[in-house]
């Protein structure tokens, strides 16, 4: 599994299908190929968890919304 103990939040994929973004409970961001599901990248851990996230029309970033921890 990719996100073994944590339960994935959000998975939003790329225009061509070709990768997917994906965040789990814990606030870590990873992009997967969608094909064999291998991680690309790995982001490091937020420090929140995220609420959204979205990918930019010209596809070279994403957007992610934090949950504020008051």
């Amino acid at each position: 599994a990719i996100f073994e103990d944590e339960t994935v939040q959000n998975m939003v994929l790329n225009a061509d299908s070709q990768y997917t973004v994906i965040d789990d409970d814990r606030g870590f961001v990873q992009i997967i190929r969608a094909h064999d599901l291998q991680p690309v990248y790995a982001y490091p851990q937020c420090d929140a968890s995220i609420r959204s996230l979205s990918i930019t029309r010209d596809q070279k970033h994403f957007i992610d919304n934090f949950k504020n921890k008051i």
